[in-house]
């Protein structure tokens, strides 16, 4: 069978949606990393593991984001902590993020939906049940590169879903 690598290229996300929020314009793709731990099982006089238990698994999302607005840096901050301040006749709309302290950590849903770029409609789209913002978020205002902010999103498991898609699916739409 001859490959052809345009038939299996991926294009950009065409929507990214944390909780039904759009994430805007990313920076390149995202990545989605699966990375599941085992535990093998040995007994008396065996030489090889008998059996083998998946004991702990982990499902990350690298993206970096180019829309600057609080609302979706609240996202990459992991808070919900935003709010309006009202207008005054002095100035306008503020827009305000806070963070620090004690603040409840925001668990949402995230779709996102890839083009396959080979000519045709076919997505690749994926489904992540519980996922919040980890890790560092890295705010870039430098003069000689674009405004972006990178940040990486974790999944939890959703115990009410079935068993194999706790964290999530991806689905190949043709």
């Amino acid at each position: 069978m001859t490959i052809n690598a345009a038939k299996i290229r991926l294009g950009a996300a065409t929507s990214m949606l944390f909780g039904g929020q759009d994430l805007g314009a990313s920076k390149g793709g995202m990545t989605l990393k699966y990375s599941p731990k085992f535990m093998d099982i040995k007994c008396d006089q065996v030489l090889a593991p008998v059996a083998v238990f998946r004991t702990e698994e982990e499902c990350t999302l690298d993206v970096a984001l180019y829309q600057f607005q609080c609302n979706l840096i609240a996202i990459a901050f992991a808070t919900s902590s935003f709010g309006d301040v009202t207008t005054t006749v002095a100035t306008p709309n503020v827009d305000k993020l806070t963070f620090g302290g004690r603040v409840p950590v925001t668990t949402v849903t995230f779709d996102s939906t890839i083009p396959k770029n080979d000519g045709t409609t076919n997505n690749l789209a994926f489904h992540l049940n519980k996922i919040f913002s980890s890790k560092e978020t890295a705010l870039n205002f430098a003069r000689d590169k674009d405004t972006e902010y990178k940040t990486v999103m974790q999944a939890l498991a959703d115990p009410t879903q079935p068993a194999g898609q706790q964290l999530g699916y991806i689905t190949e739409q043709y």
